[in-house]
């Protein structure tokens, strides 16, 4: 006889024959996708999956001829063998978890200033690394784009809020941050600790992009910087955040991290500072 194994409430049960199975499952007492597993499959698989187990147990029962009202007869059970064959189950599979991801929220979780800053700085560190780039590769082309002084700065920076929208998806779908972001303790990822795809990533930056930033368009932005603050204040989201399958998480910063960060902006500063009289 064939011996079969089901799980029910997370705890393994069994062995029954085949036709015992089918037949709890044709009462409703199993549902049709409970994990099954004999000698014959390699793991614990779902009954619907198995060929010719659940069609059969689903399939309709004789109606009785003797009294049109009469019920069907209710199959019966049969018991599984005293014994135990000399088969073991493999474990029962563990609920599948989302990958812990070690951060752990705390403190106030509405900062839109932290926010603000996070973003201005990742911006600032991506602009410096798009302008050393090109002063190695064309240094001519730089030196007469520069000469253009703040018209060359305002396309610059809408070019550089554009390009850091494919950058920060790729770096919150691998990281589930940025590195303004984790200076600053945030992450951004779904409520159970797992990292948004990178889909998720790029329809996020393009919704910060637009509707936070303006598209780094100067009136624009600040028109669209303002009502995001209000909006976030208010509500506690983003436009680009509500109803969102992530979440925006915040720890403290501390006094390290934020010296950090102003040294950061001060250097920003100083380097750029020479660029209006080039």
């Amino acid at each position: 006889m064939d011996h079969w194994f089901y799980i029910e409430d997370r705890a393994q049960k069994g062995p029954v024959d085949r036709d015992t199975l089918a037949t709890l499952i044709t009462m409703g007492k199993l549902p049709g996708d409970t994990l099954v597993w004999t000698e014959d499959l390699a793991d614990w698989t779902p009954a619907q999956s198995v060929k010719g187990l659940v069609p059969a147990a689903l399939s309709s029962p004789p109606v009785s001829r003797a009294s049109p009202s009469s019920s069907p007869p209710v199959p019966t059970v049969r018991p599984a063998p005293s014994s135990p064959p000399l088969i073991s189950a493999p474990p029962i599979p563990a609920p599948t978890e989302a990958k812990p991801s070690g951060f752990v929220a705390a403190g106030p979780q509405v900062r839109p200033w932290i926010r603000f800053w996070a973003r201005i700085t990742d911006y600032g560190l991506f602009g410096s690394f798009l302008a050393t780039l090109l002063l190695l590769i064309a240094p001519d082309l730089a030196a007469e784009m520069l000469d253009q002084n703040y018209v060359f700065i305002d396309v610059f920076f809408v070019v550089v809020v554009f390009l850091w929208v494919f950058i920060e998806a790729a770096l919150l779908a691998v990281l589930g941050t940025t590195p303004a972001k984790a200076l600053l303790n945030i992450r951004v990822r779904h409520s159970d600790g797992s990292l948004l795809s990178y889909g998720e990533g790029l329809r996020r930056a393009f919704g910060v992009w637009f509707h936070g930033f303006g598209i780094g368009i100067l009136l624009a932005e600040l028109l669209f910087m303002a009502f995001s603050y209000f909006r976030l204040k208010k509500s506690g989201t983003t436009n680009w955040d509500a109803g969102k399958p992530w979440e925006v998480q915040h720890r403290p910063v501390g006094w390290i991290r934020s010296i950090a960060l102003i040294l950061i902006l001060l250097v920003g500063i100083l380097l750029s500072a020479p660029l209006p009289g080039a």
